[in-house]
């Protein structure tokens, strides 16, 4: 699963966000999905964890 928000700030496009965007081809692949907070949330808590990037620099 991967936060839609950062995803696009990043150029991270699946195929349907891809066509949305006009762009050429999608550069996420399976397993990854793009989702949103409420999803993130929803399997956060049926997960056994969670690993998250970023944060402080």
């Amino acid at each position: 699963m991967v936060c839609i928000a950062a995803a696009l700030r990043r150029g991270v496009l699946n195929a349907e966000e891809a066509e949305r965007y006009g762009r050429p081809g999608a550069n996420l692949g399976a397993p990854w999905e793009l989702s949103g907070l409420g999803q993130l949330h929803e399997a956060a808590q049926s997960a056994d964890r969670l690993v998250c990037f970023g944060g402080d620099r």
